[in-house]
């Protein structure tokens, strides 16, 4: 009989497994892959899928385990010509983000069957009904319900076989009718062609002979492949053009992957980085070369910065050269955002904080005095921000945290507010955590009416929460700190939330100008569909990112954006290199459109396409490659600013020169 009560062993382990956790081979976490069971013998019920950092001090904390009746899918990518090892993407039946395992120790030579990939399949089949799906090659299911099975194995069938089911001749009467009865097909089957071509010209590639004999290798986007297939007749209305239009669409977002992992590719080979992306060589020598390879800044050396008595500026660059660990940016950020000033003085900065706390508490006691008279921008605003609040997306562990949560509960009660749960989900409470963000948002609507630096805004605006949200989960829940960095924040992104846009008009029109200097091919191509009133990138500017990034991405992409423009007047070191620049969130989305620049010229057609294919690279970039690009782009401005020859516009001189 089995032992309910065994210690939990391994009944399967793979070693020299690795969560890529940026694109650069140093930032790599290397760990075991195993199967273990609390019971002796291993029945389905005990095992789960976990996986376990070599070493337990690393604060990034990637280990998981999951039982097996919680896997969902794994999608197998064997080792190839383009990723020489390969990975197995890990998703569960809730909301847990999926997780990629790459297996090092497989290379394109290893026998397909027997891969890690291929490994982890045959350990779990004896314990799990593991299916191949038909629709999505490299898709495996776990255990599927009757819904995934109806949606993947339902068989495949070609068009000829469509067509004698119906009892039709496949035999096409004229050659438009034959366009028509193939182009599905074609387009099936394009993919897989295109792939191979690619595969075997990167194989070709990696012959020394061939890379010896021709001096320059073709870039990652660059091929013989048309975008097409087209239309030959389009007699049999719109529907057919969709199908190419998504066609293309989907082209593109293939040819963007390939490019990309060709990129991540040769930055892991350390290989002249800024020539790959196309963009000025960023400066490495000095102190922010040593920055540059430096851990994120921890609390603690934050703390030994301020004591030491650091500028300013000194300060900025180990922020964007270094990054902030989670844990310290609720330490860090109230400087960044210049909320309280950078002093070596540990008591002054301690007093002007709890000056800051009392601040905060006198402004959240008049909306919570229910005697209190509101005006009528801030009164208007309750609903609307607990309407956005309840569309948080609680997905990040900080929101799973359940302390306090009566209290904030009474609270709520208390203020008079009442915020009540999604009609119809017959709970009396939602997460307690929305309850604090409505709290901030609420209170940084008062206190917008008083500060100057604030004028224009007038009541809350959507998009604001989003903000919220991101200095929330910073500050970890701290009611005061949350404010005072949103506070930070909308000082200097509150014009775009003026009822005018004027705000939002002015940064897309000088990223517009950013386009023409730095990027002309693209910025030619989107004159000639139209598309130059960059539509696409309102989302990105308006809430900084908030949803085109993962929570911790965003929270790196902000060090560096107010990095890069922080400074002091009194700094009494004059550093030629900062402060970088401003308005960096500019720079930032020049990056992603440059990067997919050549893809979106060479496959999509209109307007729409490129705001389909826009829109589906949230959740896709890399933010370490975006933050370099930036940087490289604003050196490649501040070149053409020191050339006799160039003349640059006014604006576009003011953002890098100080």
């Amino acid at each position: 009989m089995p032992s309910p009560h065994a210690p939990a062993h391994d009944v399967w382990v793979e070693h020299e497994v690795y969560i890529h956790a940026t694109a650069y081979t140093k930032d790599n976490i290397q760990g075991t892959l195993s199967m273990r069971s609390t019971q002796n013998p291993a029945t389905a019920a005990s095992l789960a899928l976990g996986f376990r950092v070599a070493n337990p001090d690393d604060p990034r904390k990637k280990s998981f385990e999951y039982p097996l009746s919680h896997l969902r899918s794994l999608r197998l990518a064997p080792p190839s010509p383009v990723r020489t090892y390969g990975s197995a993407t890990v998703r569960t039946n809730d909301e847990t983000p999926p997780v990629t395992l790459f297996f090092h120790q497989d290379t394109q030579d290893t026998d397909p069957k027997n891969w890690g990939g291929r490994r982890l399949l045959d350990a779990l089949q004896p314990y799990a009904e593991v299916v191949a799906s038909r629709q999505d090659p490299g898709l495996y299911l776990v255990n599927p319900d009757k819904e995934l099975r109806a949606l993947h194995l339902a068989p495949v069938f070609d068009d000829d076989a469509l067509e004698h089911g119906r009892g039709r001749s496949s035999t096409p009467e004229t050659f438009s009718q034959w366009a028509h009865l193939t182009r599905i097909s074609v387009l099936a089957q394009f993919s897989h062609v295109t792939r191979s071509a690619r595969q075997s010209r990167d194989a070709l590639w990696s012959n020394p002979l061939v890379r010896r004999a021709l001096p320059q290798k073709p870039s990652a986007t660059q091929s013989n492949a048309q975008a097409g297939p087209y239309m030959v007749s389009s007699q049999k209305g719109a529907g057919a053009q969709e199908e190419f239009d998504a066609a293309r669409v989907y082209l593109a977002k293939w040819a963007q992957f390939v490019a990309r992992e060709g990129e991540r590719n040769q930055i892991a080979e350390d290989v002249d980085v800024e020539s790959l992306l196309g963009t000025t060589p960023i400066p490495s020598a000095g102190e922010a070369g040593a920055m540059r390879s430096a851990p994120a800044l921890t609390s603690e050396a934050w703390m030994s910065l301020l004591d030491s008595g650091e500028n300013a500026t000194t300060l900025a660059q180990h922020i964007f050269h270094r990054g902030i660990t989670a844990e310290a940016r609720r330490d860090v950020w109230p400087f960044l955002f210049g909320v309280v000033p950078a002093t070596a003085d540990a008591a002054r900065r301690e007093a002007q904080w709890r000056a800051r706390i009392d601040e905060y508490n006198r402004c959240a006691a008049k909306w919570r005095d229910p005697h209190a008279a509101l005006s009528e921008d801030v009164e208007s605003s309750k609903h609307r921000i607990w309407i956005d609040c309840l569309r948080t997306d609680p997905k990040h562990p900080f929101f799973a945290e359940t302390e306090g949560a009566d209290a904030a509960f009474a609270s709520m009660q208390a203020s008079g507010w009442e915020r009540l749960p999604h009609q119809g989900s017959g709970a009396d409470r939602v997460n307690h955590h929305l309850y604090a963000l409505s709290d901030v948002l609420l209170t940084f609507c008062l206190y917008a009416d008083q500060d100057e630096e604030l004028a224009g805004l007038h009541g809350y605006v959507q998009g604001m929460s989003d903000l919220c949200v991101v200095c929330y989960v910073a500050c970890e829940g701290d009611l005061p700190r949350t404010f005072w960095c949103l506070v930070g924040v909308m000082r200097r992104l509150g014009a775009n939330f003026v009822h005018d846009q004027t705000g939002m008009r002015s940064e897309l029109l000088t990223l517009q100008r950013l386009l023409a200097e730095l990027c002309p091919s693209l910025y030619t191509y989107l004159q000639a569909v139209d598309g130059l009133n960059l539509f696409f990138c309102f989302r990105w500017i308006l809430v900084c990112f908030r949803r085109e990034f993962e929570l911790s991405d965003v929270q790196r992409l902000w060090d560096a954006i107010w990095a890069a423009s922080w400074s002091a007047p009194s700094d009494a070191v004059d550093s030629p290199q900062w402060p970088l620049c401003h308005n960096f969130e500019l720079f930032v989305a020049l990056a992603i459109l440059e990067s997919h620049a050549d893809v979106i010229v060479r496959h999509l057609r209109t307007f729409d396409e490129v705001l389909q294919y826009i829109h589906s690279l949230a959740y896709q970039m890399d933010v370490h490659a975006i933050l370099r690009r930036a940087e490289a782009l604003v050196y490649r401005l501040r070149g053409r600013t020191q050339h006799p020859h160039t003349e640059l516009e006014e604006s576009l001189s003011a953002l890098v020169l100080r």
